[in-house]
């Protein structure tokens, strides 16, 4: 019988973090737009990406995923377009500032606007409801206005005023707004039942999305933060990983699992995973990134205002679970019998599960729940056959789940040992990202 102990196995897990690959900077694809300052951005139903061109532009924009841009041309002068959404009738819907409307474009690019019944209301924030209407902010006015696709308008004043911009369809079918004014953030029912929840002072929350967590996700411009609240109300605040003055701007779920938002003053966009950290990622001098979505191309999307470009990426891997597995093992005839095997340095909140394939392996999966370290000696303590695989993942939201691979070999050579992330999307294993 011939045992491996100790710098066998130190080197194997050394040898397998040495192919871990550091984490790099965003790979931006960019296209030119007509003049004007690209703003809102969103995804429409015909598979291509909208947005809005506010000031001298005054047009909406759409560009395929092979980047051709065509520009539609408004039929109010100097309207001032701000929010573009995908709305409940196949066409999308958009407001105008300066006009006092609400646009909807066909995806041929016809357009036809409804005047706001509250003269000078500004309306800034739009989005779908829960029953089939549009529903919107009126910033100057204070209030939210709900509009049928057929043009019948209701509005619902606020309490306070609140200088309203952004409103999003809630995981509890309610919509929410923020009220930067106030400080706060607001939900409103189908009924019009308005509740206000304070975030800190000189907050000013400007733009908000329901996250993966099925929270509500905003930005606070005027404190340069990341806010999130439950629908119950419950509130947390990130700061740390914002440059002061950022200017954080618009924010989106990204199809990493994680949320992306601008900083309009800073010329980045950042990354805020649903345990709070935050990455941000410089996209070139000037470039005032502003409106931010999530393309059908699973990419982020957003508008440079500074650049009159609209600009993509492919979000980059989320680091991994942090981790380490230990082992030792010994040649039994012609298999391998593993004498110990340990994770260690979990992070609270994780999920274990250990699963084998092939001659001696156990059956089923082990399951460990938020557990800091775990022996799993006793679970494999059975020689295994050459051809055999084990498969130890550990899980938690916010991260990269963490995959550890043994494939057992011949007698006589000891098993291969791999530590590799899987990232949401990823269809196999891969290198870590730090």
């Amino acid at each position: 019988m011939r045992t491996l102990v100790g710098a066998a196995a130190s080197l194997l897990l050394a040898l397998a973090f040495a192919q871990t690959a550091p984490a790099a900077g965003l790979k931006l694809q960019r296209f030119d737009v007509p003049a004007g300052t690209p703003a809102w951005i969103a995804p429409g139903p015909d598979g291509n990406i909208w947005f809005t061109n506010d000031n001298a532009g005054n047009y909406i924009g759409r560009v395929t995923m092979r980047g051709a841009v065509t520009s539609f041309p408004l039929p109010t002068p100097s309207s001032a377009p701000d929010t573009i959404v995908r709305g409940p009738d196949g066409a999308l819907w958009y407001t105008l500032r300066n006009s006092n409307r609400i646009g909807r474009i066909t995806t041929g690019g016809q357009s036809t606007e409804f005047t706001v019944p509250t003269p000078n209301s500004v309306p800034r924030g739009i989005a779908p409801g829960p029953d089939g209407a549009l529903w919107f902010t009126e910033f100057q006015a204070g209030k939210i206005g709900r509009m049928t696709t057929t043009g019948q308008f209701t509005e619902f004043p606020i309490p306070g005023g609140g200088l309203p911009v952004s409103i999003v369809l809630g995981p509890d079918r309610n919509m929410w707004f923020t009220a930067p004014s106030l400080d706060s953030l607001g939900r409103i029912t189908p009924q019009g039942q308005i509740t206000l929840f304070p975030a800190s002072n000189a907050s000013g929350p400007e733009s908000l999305v329901v996250g993966p967590d099925k929270a509500l996700w905003f930005t606070e411009d005027d404190g340069d933060r990341i806010g999130r609240i439950t629908t119950s109300g419950q509130l947390q605040e990130f700061q740390s990983g914002i440059s002061p003055g950022a200017n954080p701007s618009r924010i989106t779920r990204g199809s990493d699992g994680a949320l992306w938002f601008s900083e309009l003053d800073n010329d980045r966009v950042a990354r805020v995973t649903t345990r709070g950290k935050i990455t941000e990622f410089f996209v070139g001098n000037g470039s005032r990134p502003w409106g931010i979505t999530s393309g059908p191309d699973k990419r982020i999307w957003f508008a440079a205002g500074g650049g009159d470009q609209v600009v993509r990426f492919t979000p980059p891997d989320l680091p991994g679970v942090a981790g380490t597995l230990t082992f030792n093992y010994t040649f039994t005839g012609s298999r391998t019998r593993f004498t110990s095997m340990r994770v260690a340095g979990l992070p609270a909140g994780t999920r274990l599960a250990a699963r084998c394939r092939g001659g001696g392996c156990p059956r089923g999966t082990f399951v460990l729940r938020n557990k800091r370290s775990a022996s799993l000696a006793k679970r494999f303590r059975a020689p295994l056959a050459a051809g055999a695989r084990i498969d130890v993942r550990v899980t938690r939201s916010g991260e990269s789940p963490k995959v550890f691979l043994f494939r057992i070999n011949r007698a006589g050579k000891g098993p291969t040992f791999k530590v590799r992330c899987q990232p949401k999307g990823a269809k196999s294993p891969r290198r870590c990202t730090r």
